[in-house]
């Protein structure tokens, strides 16, 4: 028995920080890039000031390693950081459907494929660095804590964007004036509301509302930051707790010993207070003044391009435009991610021409063979030349980006369309994928869906446990029918092997043998058709006895 892996299309986290701006025309001429720490930097901003915001996020990456050792900090996907001149150039990548981004001057997009942060880094504009801190705290979050409920993903983003070099020391935690002035005009909310907010509230979706909303998360967090001493680990409990899906108002009474009526009259408290405690770290390594380069014209449409495809699925047309020009000027990932468009638009044979282009092009992301095999996935047969060809596409993949987890994920799921029972291969890379990327509930399914190819039954039962146990019932439900059916098939392939083998003893004249197989098996819970011919045959063998 075989089974189609699940796959994962284009998932979409979008978080946003806010400001005003200017407006001018888009240029993609006079842009740099640097890679530094694991990070691709691509900056429209003058040198002096790109430098300057790359080595402020490479120190504050680092603190966020000594505030949180046991968290990840290598995310498992690229993550591009794209520093826009100002308002106006800026303004084309930020709108999202259905949601006010007038005000935004920074916002994290996570997708299956890649991370990215982006912001506005006109000098003019207040917060900027705020801002790029704030994102790069979604992006830790998102990989470390993905199931945070959004008031403590927000309240801890305000809370890290506080972060400043003073001297040669690091501080965070300071106050946000702005934010007091908000909750002393405005009011807290109440915190069953607080915790309520979802993408689609109008306390995230609007202006006046959203700012309400960021002050209080923030509040909040601080509060929780601030607790002394001891009671550290009970504010550790309360946040592992709520990672693990327990709800707010359950971790504070069951970590803290706190109903909602007793934190909101602590929050009201916490509001007054004269001074705020920060933290304020011991001198961290130096950053080495990051080496930029020229990037092309075409090379930043296409890196545009590709941000705009995959993290504004609404815009496929701007993307296409960006690429078309980078891929028609010879570089050729904008073909790859050309086709990923194609593809998703329900143009197969055009999506496999520009895959093709990419390739024999000569393409060297990592991003363009995943996209490219992903596809070959999703159109292959068990077995076929196609499935083949995948794989090598997405061993290209890892081995042009070892880090980037997906390629992974998918080259693993590709076993279950393999006419093999060598399995091994597909269940390593499967078990990494998850270790890297454990809020990705499809990549334990297909390793369980692997197993029980594999004969691993029990292994798959308790991987299904964990996914239910992680909140998705339907796939948990999905994956304890099929364990079911397995088990039911493997069970059934062994009573036809033992009724075969008693067959042959018999044929032997190994009489008694073969009656004691039977009588064993009649026993069992049989097919009909199988109790049919257990129950005669050991009627002729009680005659010829």
């Amino acid at each position: 028995m075989r089974w189609a892996p699940v796959w994962v299309l284009g998932a979409l986290l979008w978080f946003g920080l806010g400001a005003p701006g200017l407006a001018r025309p888009e240029s993609f001429e006079g842009w740099t890039e640097a890679e530094v720490a694991g990070l691709r930097f691509l900056s429209q901003t003058e040198p002096e000031r790109t430098r300057e915001l790359i080595s402020s996020l490479i120190r504050f990456r680092e603190a966020l390693r000594v505030l949180a050792p046991d968290a990840v900090h290598d995310a498992p996907v690229p993550t591009d950081v794209i520093v826009f001149a100002n308002e106006a150039a800026y303004r084309p990548y930020k709108q999202v459907a259905g949601r006010n981004t007038d005000h935004l001057v920074g916002h994290f997009t996570a997708t299956t494929f890649g991370d990215w942060i982006a912001v506005n880094g006109d000098s003019s504009v207040a917060g900027e660095f705020r801002a790029i801190y704030h994102e790069a705290t979604h992006a830790f979050i998102a990989h470390s804590f993905p199931n945070v409920p959004l008031w403590l993903n927000e309240g801890l983003a305000e809370y890290y964007s506080t972060f400043r070099v003073v001297g040669s020391r690091e501080e965070v935690g300071h106050a946000i004036e702005h934010h007091l002035r908000a909750l002393e005009s405005e009011g807290l909310m109440p915190l069953r509301t607080l915790f309520g907010v979802d993408a689609t509230s109008p306390y995230y979706q609007e202006g006046e509302r959203s700012g309400r909303f960021y002050a209080q998360s923030w509040l909040l967090v601080h509060y929780l930051m601030s607790v002394p001493g001891d009671d550290q680990r009970a504010v550790e409990r309360f946040l592992a707790a709520v990672a693990d899906g327990v709800s707010s108002e359950d971790a504070f009474r069951s970590s803290l010993g706190m109903s909602i009526s007793q934190v909101e009259r602590t929050l009201r408290n916490y509001t007054q207070r004269k001074e705020f405690d920060y933290w304020s770290l011991a001198e961290l390594p130096a950053v080495k003044d990051p080496v930029l380069r020229p990037a092309s014209v075409n090379w930043v449409r296409y890196r545009l391009g590709t941000f705009l495809a995959l993290s504004r699925p609404d815009n496929a047309s701007a993307a296409r435009f960006r690429l078309k020009s980078a891929a028609d000027g010879g570089v050729a990932d904008a073909w790859a991610t050309l086709g990923y468009l194609s593809e998703n638009a329900g143009q197969p044979d055009e999506a496999e021409d520009f895959f093709n282009r990419a390739a024999s092009g000569g393409a060297h992301e990592s991003l363009s063979y995943t996209l490219y095999g992903r596809f070959l996935l999703t159109t292959a047969e068990p077995g076929s030349e196609r499935a083949i060809w995948a794989r090598e596409m997405l061993e290209q993949a890892i081995a042009l980006d070892p880090a980037f987890v997906e390629p992974r994920a998918l080259l693993g799921s590709s076993y279950l369309l393999a006419m093999t029972s060598q399995t091994e291969a597909g269940i390593r890379q499967l078990r990494e994928a998850w270790r890297r990327l454990p809020g990705r509930l499809d990549i334990p399914f297909n390793l369980a869906m692997l197993l029980i190819q594999s004969g691993h039954t029990e292994e798959a039962d308790r991987i299904i446990d964990q996914i239910a146990a992680l909140g998705d019932k339907e796939l948990g439900a999905k994956g304890r029918r099929l364990v079911e059916e397995a088990r039911a098939q493997r069970t059934a392939q062994d009573q036809t092997a033992r009724f075969n083998q008693a067959v042959d003893l018999a044929n032997r004249r190994q009489l008694e043998e073969a009656r004691n197989i039977l009588l064993e098996l009649q026993s069992e819970r049989l097919s009909k058709e199988l109790k049919d011919v257990v129950d005669g045959m050991l009627d002729r063998l009680r005659t010829a006895m």
